[in-house]
């Protein structure tokens, strides 16, 4: 009976070292790009149509399914979120979006 016990303790430690292994494989293969937004050219306009910023964040146009356009900046986010780089809202409802 002894014996028996052994050789469960010995698989135990076994899977524990491979899976060590694999854990360790894929921690050194993992490979992240830079981090940050996108910042362009992009002109912004508040709700009085005024040019507020030719440069801000880029947001994506276009996703399946889906089109874009641009809302203008409101008074509030002008004067409390900081002043670069600017963030556009660009709503994307999509065809089976019920609301008005």
């Amino acid at each position: 009976m002894k014996s028996a016990k052994w050789i469960v303790f010995g698989v135990a430690v076994a899977m524990m070292a491979a899976t060590a292994m694999v854990l360790f494989q894929l921690k050194t293969r993992q490979h992240l790009t830079s981090p940050g937004v996108k910042v362009g050219p992009a002109r912004l306009y508040d709700e009085a149509t005024n040019l507020v910023a030719e440069t801000a964040v880029l947001l994506p146009t276009n996703m399946p399914g889906c089109t874009s356009f641009p809302r203008p900046i409101a008074k509030i986010e002008l004067t409390s979120l900081p002043k670069t780089p600017r963030l556009g809202a660009r709503p994307m409802p999509s065809p089976m979006d019920l609301r008005p």
